[in-house]
């Protein structure tokens, strides 16, 4: 079971990863200022990392301190290893994106002012980033286990939030996990998406993780079925007809095919993989025949 208030400690140690991290930069620039990286320089940064080590959980030192502590561990400091510590120090203080630096919210195109997060069943949030929580699949399992949504992928219609890492490099744009974040822009820009691009201190404040005391999740509200396109595809325990038939008394409507305009695909056994593959490429909701039974409220009649 999620542990609040175990992740509520972890977080507050953010102020104490940032100050390490600040100082780090600090004694690179030092080191670096010069040109030349010294056996002794190395070997009082060693010593730095050694003990903010014992501090912090910073991917940053903990990334810079197993490197140092691979080159001196033999006692010699070769001509590559030398290179290997100021490649590494360079990609800190900003020469390069190797190791990054923490997230500046001024470079990133996050919603403001920050929005309510709606918290419900079918809420979805896709994570993208480094985190202060831990993984992203660990950030996503936090959600799951609310009893919300998740998607490793960017999803058209489906997906309501974009929740950003703490840890980042300043030109986000150019890294692997800036193209979800320009996706989720030009959704909003120029395809009217609602998707929210928020941080991950956004995301545990709204959730409860600072405080320790996780929100409670509201039910799915009642659906009536009204205005929605639905696509079946595979073999349900009921006709297809009985379903349409049902869908249409609600306001709904069955289409054929898997359009943009499509809001669902009701997935049964043995589905075909076009339907689903469409699906995927315009973020059209999936659900199965007993998930559609939470939104039909009759449909239990269907099999009586």
């Amino acid at each position: 079971m999620y542990n609040a208030v175990e992740q509520h400690t972890k977080f507050n140690r953010k102020s104490i990863d940032d100050r390490q991290v600040d100082g780090l930069i600090g004694i690179a620039r030092g080191i670096l200022a010069d040109g030349v990286v010294s056996d002794l320089e190395i070997s009082y940064l060693h010593e730095y990392l050694v003990q903010a080590a014992r501090t912090t959980q910073s991917p940053i030192v903990q990334r810079i301190f197993d490197v140092v502590d691979s080159v001196v561990e033999d006692g010699v400091i070769d001509e590559q290893e030398r290179k290997e510590v100021t490649g590494i120090l360079n990609g800190l203080i900003g020469e390069g994106s190797e190791v990054g630096e923490l997230l500046k919210s001024s470079t990133l195109p996050l919603d403001n002012p920050f929005p309510k997060l709606k918290l419900i069943e079918s809420t979805e949030f896709c994570f993208t980033g480094k985190f202060c929580y831990g993984s992203r699949r660990e950030c996503m399992k936090i959600v799951e286990e609310m009893g919300m949504r998740t998607t490793q992928t960017l999803r058209k219609r489906t997906t309501d939030y974009l929740v950003v890492g703490h840890y980042a490099t300043d030109s986000w744009i150019h890294e692997s996990y800036g193209r979800k974040i320009e996706n989720a822009v030009d959704w909003k820009e120029y395809e009217d998406h609602p998707i929210k691009v928020i941080s991950e201190y956004h995301w545990a404040d709204s959730l409860g993780l600072l405080s320790g005391k996780l929100v409670k999740v509201d039910k799915e509200p009642e659906w009536d079925g009204k205005g929605s396109v639905f696509v079946i595809t595979g073999t349900l325990s009921v006709p297809r007809e009985v379903i349409a038939d049902e869908i249409a008394r609600l306001g709904g409507k069955v289409s054929r095919a898997v359009r943009k305009e499509t809001d669902y695909l009701v997935v049964g056994e043995k589905p075909r993989s076009a339907k689903l593959e469409k699906a995927n490429e315009f973020g059209v909701r999936c659900m199965s025949e007993t998930e559609l039974q939470k939104y039909m409220k009759e449909f239990k009649k269907l099999k009586s």
